[in-house]
C-alpha cells in the first residue's frame, strides 16, 4: 500500500438547497504522511525556546529559533488543523458562488458573480487528461500532482470552472457519481 494515499478518516460529502440556496459541504482530504508530516512541523513553534534551554549564544541559530522556524511551526499547525478537521463549503445564491474552508486559521472565503463562470467540468474531462497519452501515463501523472497539492494547498481540486482568466478548483475525495451530480446541480443553479 501507498503510504502517500493510505486514508485516515472517511469522506464524508453532502448537498442541499434550502430557501433557494444552494449549499455543498466536503471534508477536507488527508492521508497518514500528510498527519505525520505537518503534525511534525508543530514544535517548530517552541523551537527558539529549545534552543535557549541548551544555552545557545544569542546569533544566527537563536533567530531561525524564534524567527524562521516558528513560520514553519504555524504552517504545520494551520495545515494539520485542515487535514484533521476542515470543511470546504460551496453556497449559491441568486447572484453568487461562494467558497469557505472552516477548520482552520488565516482562511478567507472566494466569491464569484455567477455570469463569469464558465466551463463547468470534472478534472479527469480537462484538457490535460484528454491529450491522447497512455492511461498509465495520466494515472501516473495525476497521483503525483495530487500529492503535491495535498502538500502545497487545502484542496485538490475535482470539480473546476473558468472564472474570468483563471481556473478554479474545489472539492477533494469525490467519487466519480458523486462528481457527476455536483457537476449537474452547479451548472443547474449557475444557470437559473
Amino acid at each position: 500500500m501507498n503510504i502517500f494515499n493510505f486514508r485516515i478518516g472517511k469522506a464524508k460529502f453532502r448537498f442541499h438547497s434550502e430557501n433557494g440556496v444552494f449549499y455543498a459541504e466536503n471534508n477536507s482530504r488527508n492521508s497518514f504522511f500528510s498527519l505525520l508530516f505537518f503534525g511534525m512541523m508543530i514544535p517548530f513553534i517552541f523551537s527558539g525556546f529549545f534552543m535557549l534551554n541548551n544555552n545557545i549564544d544569542f546569533n544566527f541559530g537563536l533567530f531561525v529559533g524564534f524567527v524562521i522556524h516558528p513560520i514553519f511551526g504555524i504552517i504545520g499547525l494551520r495545515k494539520f488543523l485542515w487535514l484533521v478537521r476542515g470543511k470546504e463549503i460551496l453556497t449559491i445564491d441568486n447572484e453568487y458562488l461562494k467558497i469557505s474552508k472552516v477548520g482552520s486559521f488565516w482562511i478567507k472565503d472566494k466569491i464569484f458573480e455567477k455570469k463569469e463562470i464558465k466551463n463547468i467540468r470534472d478534472k479527469f474531462e480537462d484538457e490535460i487528461y484528454l491529450k491522447n497519452r497512455p492511461k498509465w501515463y495520466n494515472e501516473t501523472m495525476n497521483s503525483m500532482k495530487e500529492n503535491q497539492r495535498l502538500i502545497l494547498y487545502f484542496t485538490i481540486g475535482e470539480i473546476l470552472f473558468d472564472y474570468k482568466f483563471s481556473t478554479i478548483k474545489v472539492f477533494s475525495s469525490l467519487n466519480e457519481s458523486e462528481r457527476k451530480l455536483l457537476i449537474e446541480e452547479v451548472k443547474k443553479q449557475i444557470e437559473r
